[in-house]
């Protein structure tokens, strides 16, 4: 029986939540003065929200981890400066993203691109909070997740309509917690996006992710084969298209693929 790929190697986010966190966290830039005003509805809402995550978050933490986070919040009330306010903020949204609580890193990496509002800070709230749509159990963070990640790279388009990877990274957020009224949402978003630019090999790719999770594997094999035409070398294409011939159950394909797929992901 042909083994099939993790889900992990071929989930990829048009602008992957890694880079953006090593640009993030060691790009050292100063925030901009002007701040976003929000409504007060969204304010009240999103201050409900946060503390319950907070406050559920920190009883999970190990005494070492609750130290450090404690430090942080600390040096953080204690600073003086925007500099050093951005520098703060930057050190908990990382830490609490490698404890594993993306919806509190996407809350600092939130807060930082209300103040700078230039398009790489809201593209790593918004890519931030999607890893969290896309990691979480509870429906009730994935909502709170989803709702901040489209807000935040919605921002992110607005300010350079030109970047097709922010229009990717909000339909994968509505793929992935579609609204209850509407759940084709992402998936239309994606073959809006394919028409437009029908050479985007990330939008291939997660067009025929979504067909091998729904079974549909010859039009999955027929985006596949267009992007890998495009760009030979893309690991996620490489990798999905491994999943494809695994499902169709061609050994000889599956197993090439299969060995390029780890390869390439190494």
């Amino acid at each position: 029986m042909l083994t099939v790929v993790n889900k992990k190697q071929i989930i990829v986010i048009g602008i992957s939540v890694l880079v953006f966190c090593l640009f993030y966290f060691v790009l050292d830039t100063k925030p901009k003065e002007q701040k976003l005003v929000e409504t007060s509805r969204s304010a009240n809402f999103e201050s409900t929200g946060i503390q319950l995550i907070f406050q559920n978050a920190k009883t999970a933490l190990k005494k070492d981890q609750l130290n450090a986070i404690e430090a942080g919040e600390v040096q953080l009330k204690n600073a003086t400066s925007d500099s050093l306010q951005h520098k703060s903020k930057m050190e908990l949204s990382k830490m609490w993203f490698q404890m594993g609580h993306p919806a509190i890193a996407g809350y600092y990496a939130e807060e930082i691109a209300t103040v700078k509002n230039d398009e790489a800070s809201w593209s790593i709230a918004g890519t931030t909070y999607l890893y969290g749509v896309q990691s979480y159990e509870e429906e009730k963070l994935k909502d709170f997740c989803a709702k901040r990640s489209r807000k935040a790279l919605e921002k992110a388009s607005s300010l350079n309509p030109d970047n097709v990877d922010h229009k990717i990274n909000l339909a994968l957020g509505y793929v992935e917690f579609p609204p209850k009224d509407n759940p084709m949402a992402g998936i239309l978003q994606l073959v809006g996006l394919n028409k437009k630019y029908p050479e985007n090999v990330n939008v291939l790719n997660q067009l025929g992710r979504l067909a091998i999770q729904t079974n549909q594997i010859d039009k999955a094999l027929e985006r596949l084969k267009s992007a890998e035409a495009l760009e030979n070398d893309n690991k996620t294409t490489i990798c999905l298209l491994a999943e494809a011939y695994s499902k169709k159950e061609n050994e000889t394909l599956f197993n090439a693929y299969s060995v390029k797929c780890n390869e390439l992901i190494k």
